[in-house]
């Protein structure tokens, strides 16, 4: 069978990074980091809004912060109680979700765009389970909310909640939801990353048993511009194509062990962000290896989380969760040179 130029890429590519010998690696001065602001808050992510807008979610709500001025501007949620994910999907498109102050029960809320009112959904009725909270929190191209529950993911279908996995039938720590390769979506849990569609339920399960690598309990799934599949956690850097697992994790090992957030700029660099206190690495699209060691005087340690997200203007922009719990955030603008 012939192999269209994206899938030779994504093969050669897989084969240079399994291989030390050929993986030339750079560091930090490659770089430049440059510090916008500190906000006196923790940071849960940060999210593209659109083309000159990002929005970094902290306790409070948002901040937009836009980079071009590099101003900021806090976007306030209305008091939703305890422990809640954002998620944006779009100029104006946010999402929250938050365990109710009266009931008890996770809730999924919308920002009106024309109001700037946060509208609620149905609350998600699984009182009295041992995780009553949302995590994670995903919106498909649809527009449909999925939700990880207690022992369940839960997708709205317009007019009520439904179980798609878990509860009485499979108990299931959802981890990450997102797009997958395959276009359907795929789901981490504790068992490893399922491929789920409504028409075969899930059609693969990537697990050890089938891929000898340890993929349970990721942070992150992320599907890039050259068809591979990234997942990252506590010691785990791994990428799946064509249903086969890939073990990245010894090469950058000298570097950070343990990941939390990823994103692909304009120029087809991935950009990864560390959670154990190391800084970011880069693998750019010629397989080099880039690390950025946090910037030092800043108080960063083992349990600083660095998230990533590009940009259009050539930055990319980077938050610090700070401290175990996390009680500031630091906001930078990083550029390789």
């Amino acid at each position: 069978m012939k192999m269209t130029t994206r899938h030779a890429k994504s093969v050669l590519t897989i084969a240079i990074l399994l291989s030390l010998c050929c993986i030339p690696l750079s560091f930090g001065e490659v770089a430049e980091w440059t510090l916008i602001t500190e906000i006196d808050t923790a940071s849960d992510s940060l999210s593209r809004m659109d083309e000159s807008t990002l929005a970094i979610s902290v306790r409070e709500g948002f901040y937009l912060l836009d980079t071009e001025t590099w101003r900021m501007e806090l976007l306030n949620t209305i008091d939703m109680g305890l422990f809640f994910p954002y998620f944006v999907r779009g100029p104006n498109d946010l999402w929250a979700a938050a365990r109710s102050m009266e009931d008890g029960l996770p809730t999924i809320w919308r920002r009106d765009s024309a109001s700037g009112d946060w509208v609620p959904y149905p609350p998600i009725d699984v009182l009295g389970t041992l995780r009553p909270w949302v995590y994670p929190l995903w919106i498909d191209g649809n527009g449909n909310p999925w939700a990880g529950v207690d022992s369940s993911v839960q997708t709205f279908d317009g007019e009520q909640w439904q179980c798609l996995m878990g509860g009485d039938d499979l108990y299931i720590i959802c981890d990450t939801i997102s797009e997958g390769p395959d276009g359907n979506v795929w789901i981490g849990s504790q068992y490893g990353i399922f491929s789920w569609s409504y028409e075969l339920f899930f059609q693969n399960l990537y697990s050890y048993a089938n891929t000898g690598l340890p993929l349970a309990s990721p942070f992150f799934g992320f599907h890039d511009s050259r068809g591979l599949y990234w997942i990252g956690g506590l010691s785990k850097l791994h990428v799946v194509f064509e249903g086969k697992g890939y073990s990245l994790s010894s090469l950058v090992s000298g570097f950070a062990n343990s990941f939390i957030s990823i994103d692909e700029d304009s120029q087809g660099n991935v950009w990864l962000g560390s959670c154990d206190g190391k800084g970011l690495i880069v693998i750019r699209p010629n397989n080099e290896i880039v690390h950025l060691p946090a910037p030092e005087g800043h108080g960063y340690g083992l349990y600083t989380y660095f998230s990533v997200k590009c940009a259009d203007d050539g930055f990319t922009y980077v938050t610090t969760a700070c401290g175990d719990p996390p009680e500031h955030c630091d906001v930078w603008a990083v550029r390789l040179e």
